[in-house]
């Protein structure tokens, strides 16, 4: 007889319909043994619980259970830590069995051949997204194809935060475009694969936090930016605008919540608002992504140029 599939709960005591929820298609087991499929926990525990882990390949996936929805900082603090995904705990017995048809696993890497759009079944309420596709298809002009748009009917207040991380990023672009220059082809490529192994070396003596140039594993305080987003729709010569945020900011790249699964390598036009009369326009190449929601994913974006956009350019 086929063993059910193994769940391990760290910490805490799982809630006490769990079990029934599951039913025949697992086996929930308090602590971790060898052969658990999904590791889980509450979001209250001491994320030390994850050190009882194996790596590598046999490193299970990591569920994170809350009483209410999740908010951002919390996904960003477990994420952080290693977990794959935080719930609320409505939704954790569908998000087990989920995992355990082998339908969520994550794009982890940061390479093109990694792209790897994922189709699942949906547990997160489509309800706590706020994005919408904003227009049909754009009819541009040829001479200006991607105009500042404004964002939304809100109106748009001076971005000290805004202002400060453009300031920096205009510095280290200048500098870094000379660098990649000298490195000849692909050179973007060649220097993040550099900054990235750099960034690894602390990591090494023991330490939980991954570092990586689109910000994941970063210990910081993420505004929630609002953003738009223009690409090119599949298989057509239309431009797509949607709203989008930013979840996560790196040196080189950022992991933007968008309403679409981006194409390998696509090039994105993003709108952030700088002051009521400006925008900050980013250009950002796609390189890796995870579905979240049936209509919500997370693309890993290098940033490949920035520029400032007066709204009465139009």
């Amino acid at each position: 007889m086929q063993r059910r599939p193994l769940i391990a709960w760290l910490g805490d005591e799982p809630p006490s319909e769990l079990t029934r929820a599951l039913g025949r298609s697992a086996t929930i087991r308090a602590g971790w043994e060898p052969g658990a499929r999904v590791a889980a926990m509450w979001s209250h525990a001491d994320p030390s619980v994850l050190g009882v882990l194996p790596a590598g390949a046999d490193r299970p996936a990591v569920l994170v259970a809350c009483h209410d929805a999740p908010s951002p900082e919390l996904r960003r603090r477990w994420e952080g830590e290693g977990a794959d995904q935080v719930v609320p705990v409505t939704a954790l017995a569908a998000t087990l069995l989920e995992w355990l048809d082998g339908a969520r696993a994550v794009v982890r890497g940061d390479d093109p051949p990694t792209f790897n759009p994922q189709r699942v079944r949906n547990t997160v309420d489509d309800a706590e997204s706020s994005l919408a596709v904003l227009t049909g298809p754009v009819v541009v002009d040829a001479a200006d194809p991607f105009p500042p748009l404004r964002l939304g009917a809100d109106p748009v207040v001076e971005r000290d935060d805004v202002r400060r991380y453009v300031t920096a990023l205009d510095r280290y672009l200048a500098r870094r475009d000379e660098v990649v220059r000298m490195l000849g082809e692909d050179g973007l490529t060649r220097f993040l694969e550099l900054t990235h192994l750099r960034e690894q070396v602390p990591a090494s003596l023991g330490g939980r936090t991954r570092l990586d140039p689109y910000g994941r594993g970063r210990a910081l305080e993420v505004p929630d930016w609002r953003i738009l987003v223009r690409r090119m729709k599949p298989r057509t010569r239309e431009i797509e605008v949607s709203e989008g945020r930013l979840y996560a900011i790196g040196t080189d790249g950022v992991v933007l919540v968008t309403l679409f699964a981006a194409a390998p390598r696509q090039r994105l036009l993003v709108d952030l608002p700088l002051d009521p009369d400006t925008n900050v326009q980013f250009i950002y190449e796609a390189r890796w992504q995870r579905r979240v929601a049936a209509r919500r994913w997370h693309v890993g974006a290098l940033l490949v140029e920035m520029r400032r956009r007066r709204l009465d350019e139009r």
